[in-house]
């Protein structure tokens, strides 16, 4: 095989993942080989079954449509890769498609994740490349959709947000929304904000009367709603209009085991005050049947106490007054009532029946009370069914059990229906626009139900797929249809357009006159009693044929359609009862009368009122609207006396597919965007991403066929015109191209052809009858060809200009050098001069003078001899009168110099000590005036600091309300301007750090924006608690395994690369024995001993007995031989795995050397299986031999490693706070770090030392966390406990007070932690500083179970958890810590155990046991949703000796032996594995350990569990 066979790559199918990458052995046209996953085994498959694999396909693409070849494989590898990294949403092309993550991820719906909107056409050549301008959001959406509508004479926009149930559709609307909303108080700071406020807070009523816990969803959307955001010419909006369709009514009446009724009722059961509810009869939600069917009354992570208020608060908002509020909730009260009543034959023997409950704190009278009516009145018009004769006699006919229940259960859906329809008018009043201010355009979103396909499927499943079947097929036209039109009207080649049109199912369900709506409404008509049965039949013998239709295999209960998303079975019970859904006159006209003024109103018949252009989708007949033009299916009055009016219009498959008709017609009306939501697992389960469930999505969505006709198609149309202008340029230089000025459209025509000739290959490109279409991507080739052509030109340019500057620069250059040559000319004669003339004036000068001094001294001679004796007598009289005078003067100039020095001296003397004087006071003046100066300089210092201070704590006091509010904008804001402040505590608590205060509050995303260092992590406040402390107390175990991650990272930055090099590893081992003191401190202690098959090359094999020793390997002839036939030492020897045999290592040693029997030094050892193998192999790496494992294992597609350090995070946990608590201490307690203590003004009491004024952010409620457990509270705090708890923190250390973290937990009554820490073996008798133990703290039942969870006896032997192992250096290890495990429903949870076995998978196929197994025996925390194991399952061998291993997780049953319930694999592949968190879909059936399965069943559970990878440290 050579080299390029060896790299093609092909997607194959497989079993488990769908779809697999797998390495093309050999191939002919028909088959190929492929090696399997684990690189051992080879499989032939069927290439028409492969898919290509293309280099792009490994590309971290945000749009998956630009993937080359693109085909479902890499969108679903795509899309998996981008989820396993918190990219949940991803582009295809025009499409957004979002999978749920089931969890909350920090920083994802930060307002400010979006550029700014444009009110201008994007230019077409932007439109598929700026991925930056536009990443995968749902805020992108939604920004595309109001740039649309800011552009002129645009049509109104849409958002359709479809998907299963549980997809995320309804929180991705809320999303779409309050970007909307955001955006609009953006472009106009004027914008009426309480429009904003009522239309969030619509979200909180509407979500509490028409959302409802499904097995599947836990917030899951009962209804369809449609919500046009209106907008004015400004493009702000300024109201809104919400329009519903089908509310499922009957959920109030029946529900399903692990459902829910309408959140409104749990959370007025549970939020009431004990006053109200005492004077509404209301008892816990236990206690009504209607709330009590599912066996489900809670959910986790909802609190409906906490929602109630919310609840309460929205509908005030929204102008519901307190005393319509207390209506509704009388009537709410009284239908739960009333679902508990039953029907019983009249005690006092007569014919018909009366009411009664089992309950005695119910009666009638209360019921009637409650909805203010009449108690016998009512009573009358349950139990018989009255007719008016012609002649005005009334005759009453008493009424069996099971009419008078449907009466009852016909009431409590009718109200119920009419309340929401009230709800729903009180919002859309609220967010009407005024004349004054009329809508200028609106965008609409709708969240509307997904497919539904249960296992039992009903009348509402039908209406709910049917809406669906109807939304695919105004996708499909909008995305496949319009463009195949548009091709063909072009006359462009659209055969490569092909789609599958879901319009005969649509056929098969509504088209006249033998839809099966229409037959249904047709069996309605009759007055007989309902026949299901019939109408089955009459399904049967008209549809037999039909495509779309089918029999069940077995039984004639049910029907199938085949839908677009696949074929779904009905069963025809209840069916004409459901469509029916109608109400006794008798019964409608009490309620109209009742003494409830909102239940008065609700029922009377009012007009439908008018709304604005855009508020009408087209209404239905009146008499099947209902007073508010609902959808529901309402009574008709026949105009006679008495009896039940039935007719097609007022039944809900009528009115139904009349709302949706109109409804499509909106969406028509409007420029459609669209988000796919994408449920990625069954179970909720965060992490977990079901290939299956995900890649069946894709499939029945059309995502596949949108993103095929945008690489096959041509997406992008211009006009000639348009065309021809703007890439003209690029026929510079053709004499035959017209000029696009005043060019015709043919001439435009030509000139196009010309220009797509010169720059795009003949097949991207078609020309139609008006304009061009380009296949995906041409845009930018075009572009990219005008840029090439403006850089050839620009170069040209360039060059010519150049060329000019150097000619001109040439010219200038040399006429200044004949300027220069004649000026140096100058000089020179110049200078010559000037020197010649200075020469001759010198030669003068001179001949002049030596005559004149001969002249002269002849003369001079002759005068000085006379001259000379008269000066001499002269100079002599003179001198002596001279000095007389002299003498005279100077006696007298003595004198008075006497006199005059005697006076100086005096004067002197006087002026020193006048200036000593003024120099002292001078100098006291100064010392006074210094003192006087420093004080002010002090008191000015003091004052700059108090301001600075002041304002500094301002900051401090705001940036920590921030991190506690989790206001990441502004916390960023501020930090950018200040990023000191991210340094500084905060000392009015405890001198916190910003990362404590925001671990405090539990918020992830903000300790990620801060991004700490090591030593941030590590800090303490004033309480000795450090981040990880008020981590913990948060009960984030996210948050906690990050400040982990900090730590480690820190940590392993100094260790060495494990991958070391042979020469390095030889070295390393030679200077070190730590690998061998571990394991023993003996040389000659016996490692391993075994019957080995021994040969050398050339040689036959010979079974020998080897025993191996630190330093030697021995082998003998038998086994009870003394002396061995020989020793090689392992001092100089190298082993290493062969890879030319099966079960083998090779020897290599200096001391085998033979140039001719041993020219290599090579000795082979044979096992007689793969698991002995590893045991000789592993026992090798603590001997002095080096091997190399490592480097035939790591070659090739090695991933990164990410080691764990456990010495480092052991350390991290253990911290100890001034009160000597560790973290679990602080979790397991209720007491929270206290900020200063403030009054309701927010300032501090007088005489505190902290500042005087703090804001009111500071308060925090004094409330217990963990009291009151939610399941969704259970699960973290658990899970914080067993991190830590496997991290290394002592479950059982004291604080300084004696207490344990379960004394913490017990005395803060949370048993749900207290029950985890037992089964993770917590010392119930371990006492305190009171000489109390837990046990000794709690009452009996408390003590009763958690002494029997202490003391559970496990059924059976199960393998107990073993230790991490002793490590070799240079060896990578794992750990496997097991969390939680999602599920659907498992009957008997508390007597399972999670059992881990590691398999050894040859070349040949078969599995053997590598190690022994373990088993977690229970988990520490079950419900019905999850069971939490908090666990960890430590590999005894390195990862290095597991060649061709994996692990197998099983969930079994101790009741029943071997009985397996679920099971998942884990590769052991030491090149790809690393740690990290990981989700494994489960499966039932038997174990698949071949991994020749050609198909898995989906067990509905997906296990949440952690990888770690260890080595020596």
């Amino acid at each position: 095989m050579d080299s390029s066979e060896e790299a093609k790559k092909l997607w194959v199918p497989d079993a488990k993942d769908v779809w697999r990458l797998a390495t093309v052995v050999t191939s002919t046209d028909s088959d190929a080989v492929v090696l399997s996953a684990d690189g051992l085994s080879e499989s032939t498959v069927k290439v028409d079954d492969t898919a290509i694999y293309d280099i792009s396909h490994s590309l971290p693409l945000e749009d998956l449509s630009r993937y080359n070849n693109l085909h479902e494989a890499p969108l679903l590898m795509g899309l998996k890769s981008r989820f396993s990294s918190n990219n949940i949403y991803t582009h295809c092309g025009d499409v957004l498609l979002s999978i749920n993550p089931y969890q909350d991820i920090p920083n994802l719906y930060t307002l400010d994740k979006t550029p700014e909107t444009s009110p201008t056409d994007e230019d077409e050549d932007d439109d598929d490349d700026d991925d930056e301008a536009n990443p995968p959001h749902v805020y992108t959406i939604a920004k595309q959709a109001l740039n649309a509508i800011m552009v002129k004479d645009n049509k109104n926009q849409s958002i359709v947000i479809s998907g299963e149930s549980g997809a995320g559709k309804t929180e991705a609307s809320k999303h779409v929304m309050r970007w909307l909303l955001n955006e609009s108080s953006k472009l106009d700071s004027s914008t009426d904000a309480s429009i904003q406020t009522r239309l969030m807070q619509s979200n909180v009523i509407l979500e509490a009367f028409g959302n409802a816990k499904t097995v599947r969803n836990d917030n899951s959307s009962r209804f369809g709603k449609y919500i046009k955001m209106k907008y004015d010419s400004k493009n702000t909006i300024i109201g809104a209009k919400t329009d519903h369709f089908l509310l499922e009514k009957s959920r109030l009446v029946n529900v399903a085991k692990g459902e829910r009724n309408y959140h409104i009722f749990y959370q007025m059961a549970s939020g009431l005050p004990e006053e109200e509810k005492a004077k509404l009869n209301l008892l816990p939600a236990k206690s009504y049947k209607m709330l009590n069917q599912g066996k489900t009354l809670t959910v986790a992570s909802v609190d409906d106490s906490a929602e109630f208020s919310e609840t309460c608060e929205a509908m005030k908002t929204l102008g519901i007054t307190v005393a319509e509020q207390k209506n509704l909730f009388e009537i709410l009260s009284g239908l739960l009532q009333l679902g508990n009543v039953e029907f019983k034959p009249k005690a006092d023997g007569s014919n018909g029946v009366e009411p009664s409950f089992k309950e005695s704190e119910f009666s009638i009278k209360s019921v009637a009370g409650l909805l203010g009516v009449e108690m016998s009145e009512f009573v009358i018009r349950m139990t018989e069914n009255r007719s008016i004769s012609a002649r005005g006699s009334i005759t009453a006919i008493p009424l069996d059990e099971r009419k008078a229940s449907n009466n009852a259960r016909a009431l409590v859906k009718y109200v119920y229906g009419m309340l929401f329809e009230y709800i729903v008018d009180k919002i859309n009043k609220s967010h009407a626009t005024s004349e004054e201010q009329p809508a200028d355009s609106f965008v609409g979103i709708l969240d509307i139900f997904g497919f539904e396909i249960f296992k039992a499927n009903s009348f509402e499943q039908l209406c709910i797929n049917y809406a669906n079947e109807k939304l695919q097929q105004q996708f499909n036209q909008v995305v496949f249809v319009l463009e195949k039109q548009a091709y063909e009207k072009e006359g462009i080649d659209s055969s490569v357009i092909k789609f599958e049109d879901n319009q005969p199912v649509i056929d098969l369900i509504s088209k006249k006159p033998s839809g099966l709506f229409c037959m249904l409404e047709e069996h309605c008509l009759m007055s007989r009693e309902p026949n299901n049965q019939a109408l089955l039949h009459s399904f049967y013998s008209t549809h037999d044929k039909h495509e779309s239709f089918s029999k069940p295999r077995f039984g004639d209960e049910s029907f199938v359609v085949k839908h677009f998303a696949g074929s779904v079975e009905y069963l025809a019970a209840n069916f004409i009862e459901k469509n029916n859904d109608s109400l006794t006159d008798e019964l409608l006209d009490l309620t109209k009368f009742s003494k409830n003024e909102l239940l008065a109103t609700v029922m009377s018949d009012k007009e439908v009122e008018e709304g604005d252009e855009f508020d009408q989708l087209p209404d239905a007949p009146r008499e099947s609207m209902g007073p508010r033009g609902s959808m529901m299916g309402q009574r008709r009055s026949t105009g006679k006396a008495g009896g039940r009016g039935l007719a097609a219009l007022n039944t809900v498959s009528f009115v139904f597919r009349s709302q949706l008709e109109k409804l499509t017609e909106a969406l028509r009306a409007t420029t459609p965007h669209y988000i796919k939501c994408i449920k990625p697992n069954s179970v909720k389960a965060p992490g977990g991403f079901s290939n299956q469930l995900v890649i069946d999505q894709l499939r029945y969505s059309g995502v596949l066929e949108v993103v095929r006709i945008r690489r096959e198609g041509f997406p992008t149309r211009m006009a000639y015109t348009e065309f021809h202008q703007k890439y003209e340029i690029l026929l510079r230089g053709n004499k035959d191209a017209k000029p696009s000025a005043g060019a015709s459209e043919e001439e435009s025509r030509a000139a196009t052809l010309l220009i797509c000739q010169k720059a795009l290959a003949e097949e991207n490109y078609q020309l139609g009858k008006t304009c061009l279409f380009l296949r995906d991507m041409m845009l930018q080739e075009l572009a990219q060809t005008v840029k090439d052509f403006y850089a050839s030109k620009a170069t040209m340019i360039i060059s010519r200009f150049r060329v000019r500057l150097a000619v001109k620069k040439y010219k200038k250059a040399k006429a200044s050098a004949s300027q220069l040559e004649a000026f140096a000319r100058m000089l020179r004669k110049k200078k010559q001069f000037k020197q010649e003339k200075a020469l001759m004036t010198k030669i003068q000068a001179h001949v002049r003078g030596r005559l004149e001094r001969v002249g002269y001294g002849k003369k001079l001679r002759e005068e000085t001899n006379a001259v000379t004796k008269i000066a001499s007598a002269r100079r002599m009289m003179l001198e002596h009168r001279d000095y007389l005078k002299t003498l005279e003067s100077v006696k007298k100039i003595e004198t008075v110099f006497r006199m005059h020095h005697q006076q100086q001296e005096f004067q002197d003397s006087k002026q020193k000590a006048i200036a000593v004087q003024a120099a002292f006071r001078g100098y006291q003046a100064q010392k006074d005036l210094s003192t006087k100066l420093v004080s002010a300089a002090r008191l000015q210092i003091c004052i700059r600091a108090f301001v600075a201070n002041s304002r500094l704590d301002t900051k401090l006091i705001d940036l920590h309300a921030f991190a506690r509010d989790n206001n990441s904008e502004k916390l960023k804001a501020m930090l950018a301007k200040e990023p000191e402040l991210k340094d500084m505590r905060y000392r009015f608590d405890h001198f916190k750090t910003l990362l404590q205060t925001a671990c405090k509050a539990g918020h992830l995303g903000l300790a990620q924006i801060l991004d700490p260092s090591f030593d941030e992590v590590l800090k303490k406040d004033g309480l000795g608690n450090s981040a990880l402390h008020y981590a913990a107390g948060s009960g984030n175990i996210d948050l906690v395994k990050y400040l982990s991650s900090v730590v480690n990272a820190a940590a392993m930055l100094d260790a060495k690369d494990h991958k070391v090099g042979l020469k390095k590893a030889l070295r390393r081992l030679r200077t070190k024995t730590s690998g061998a003191v571990e394991l023993s401190e003996r040389s000659d202690e016996v490692l391993m001993a075994g019957w080995l098959q021994k040969h050398k090359v050339g040689k036959k094999m010979d079974t020998r007995w080897c025993v191996l020793t630190r330093h030697e390997l021995k082998y003998y002839k038998r086994k009870s031989d003394k002396v061995p036939t020989k020793t090689l030492s392992l001092e100089v020897a190298m082993v290493k795995h062969s890879v030319a045999a099966d079960h083998t290592f090779e020897f290599l040693s200096p001391f085998l050397l033979d140039s001719k029997k041993n020219p290599h030094g090579r000795m082979d050892f044979t096992a007689e299986s793969e698991v002995v193998l590893q045991k000789w192999l592993a026992a090798l790496r603590v001997s002095d031999a080096m091997t190399e494992m490592l480097v035939q294992t790591a070659t090739g597609a090695a991933v990164e490693k990410s080691y764990v350090s456990n010495s480092a995070l052991r350390t991290f946990v253990r911290q100890l706070n001034n009160m000597g608590q560790t973290p679990l201490h602080v979790l397991a307690s209720t007491k929270k770090s206290k900020f200063a203590t403030i009054d309701s003004q927010g300032r501090l009491p007088s005489g505190s030392g902290a500042r005087k004024r703090l804001s009111t952010a500071h308060y925090i409620r004094q409330e217990t966390r963990l009291g009151g457990l939610t399941l969704s509270d259970i699960v973290r705090v658990v899970g914080v406990a067993a991190y830590l708890i496997e991290a290394g923190v002592d479950i059982d250390t004291k604080d300084k007070d004696g207490n344990t973290a379960l004394r913490f937990a017990v005395v803060n009554k949370n048993l749900e932690l207290a029950t985890a820490l037992v089964k993770k073996g917590a010392d119930l008798s371990a006492k305190g500083a009171d000489g109390q133990s837990a046990l000794d703290l709690l009452n009996s039942t408390d003590v009763e179970e958690l002494a029997s969870v202490g003391n559970l006896a496990i059924s059976g032997d199960l393998p107990s958890l073993k230790a991490a192992p002793p490590k070799v250096a240079g060896c990578s290890y794992l750990s496997f810590k097991v969390g939680k495990l999602c599920l659907m429903d498992l009957e008997d949870e508390d007597n399972t155990y999670l059992k881990f076995t590691v398999h050894v998978r040859d070349p040949s196929g078969n599995c053997e046991v590598a190690e022994e197994p373990a088993a977690i025996p229970m988990p520490i925390s079950e419900s019905v949703e999850f069971l939490f194991w908090g666990g960890t399952f430590h590999l005894q061998s390195s990862l290095e000796d597991l060649k061709g291993a994996f692990a197998v997780l099983e969930l079994c049953s101790r009741k029943e032996k071997n009985n397996t319930i679920a099971w998942c694999k884990l590769d052991l592949n030491v090149a790809t594995i690393n740690s990290g968190d990981v989700s494994l879909e489960m499966y039932s059936g038997d174990v698949d350990l071949k991994g020749d399965a050609t198909e898995y069943e989906a067990a509905d559970m997906v296990l949440n569990a952690e990888v770690v990878l260890t080595k020596k440290e």
